[in-house]
């Protein structure tokens, strides 16, 4: 039946296609990026960027940032390590990503959603820094305290995120 054979009845809003886009939720004022989208951006042919080289902020903003591979600016046989400026862009991505999409992206980029999980940690990026030490710098300082018995929340939350609870030597509870 065409539209001039439907009876009178039935407004011409039900009967054309509808002509306004499903609204797409927002999180923190931020447009979320539908699953879809992201994965016909996988399907494409990757960009392989060269290697230790990073996105410009527009690129590393816009959607056209899950198609590019990082290179590693090194290989040995212990693995591959990536500068921590495309470690923060590669976790920037991934934080983006929605759910069902970031496994692919991994693969894609030959790392585990562990290694951005360690980066983000390492980096700090999910604390604000107040006191003007690094990831790394942070670290040391946490490992040294502990290791003189005064273990810092940081640390504690650390271990027991990491599966290796800390245990005292007299009592094996947490100190």
């Amino acid at each position: 039946m065409t539209d001039p054979q439907l009876p009178e009845l039935v407004p011409s809003a039900l009967t054309s296609p509808p002509t306004v886009a499903t609204p797409v939720r927002t999180h923190g004022g931020k447009t979320k990026t539908s699953r879809e989208e992201v994965k016909e951006i996988l399907a494409m042919p990757p960009r392989v960027l060269a290697a230790g080289q990073v996105l410009d902020e527009d690129t590393l903003a816009s959607l056209q940032a899950v198609a590019f591979v990082f290179s590693p600016y090194r290989s040995t046989g212990s693995g591959r390590w990536f500068h921590p400026a495309q470690q923060r862009q590669m976790i920037t991505i991934y934080n983006r990503l929605p759910y069902g999409t970031k496994g692919p992206w991994c693969t894609r980029q030959a790392i585990q959603s562990c290694d951005i999980k360690r980066w983000a940690r390492a980096l700090q990026l999910s604390k604000p820094t107040t006191d003007g030490l690094d990831g790394i710098q942070r670290a040391k300082r946490s490992v040294d305290e502990a290791y003189r018995g005064r273990y810092s929340p940081d640390y504690i939350r650390e271990m027991v995120i990491g599966g290796r609870p800390l245990k005292s030597r007299h009592h094996g509870v947490v100190k």
